[in-house]
């Protein structure tokens, strides 16, 4: 999308922010007076971009992992048995290594 279509892409997340960023070009001006830790920031951020004048392309929604519920979500979908189990391979390796490392928390047992 970046090489040919967008100059901003954004996963859009659940709680109003992003799970995702990636721009073609430098774009800080867009992430300027951004009401971060609020169900805004999206909002504001696609406003700005259109005030930049850049292309933007909005993903799918999903979800970010930012609190303590969201890790819980992430480690269920990780252990389960559905789509993101083989969609989300590295993640899973990666969250695996950080909790190794001592870097992140164990996730919580499930029921």
């Amino acid at each position: 999308m970046l090489r040919h279509d967008a100059d901003l892409v954004l996963g859009p997340a659940d709680d109003g922010g992003y799970y995702l960023v990636g721009a073609s070009r430098p774009v800080a001006e867009i992430f300027q007076g951004i009401p971060w830790g609020t169900p805004g920031v999206l909002d504001a951020t696609v406003a700005a971009s259109r005030r930049a004048a850049a292309r933007l392309l909005l993903l799918p929604p999903w979800y970010d992992v930012d609190v303590p519920d969201d890790l819980e979500r992430l480690c269920s979908d990780l252990t389960g048995a559905g789509e993101a189990v083989s969609l989300c391979a590295r993640t899973r390796d990666f969250a695996q290594e950080l909790i190794r490392e001592g870097r992140l928390p164990r996730c919580p047992s499930r029921g």
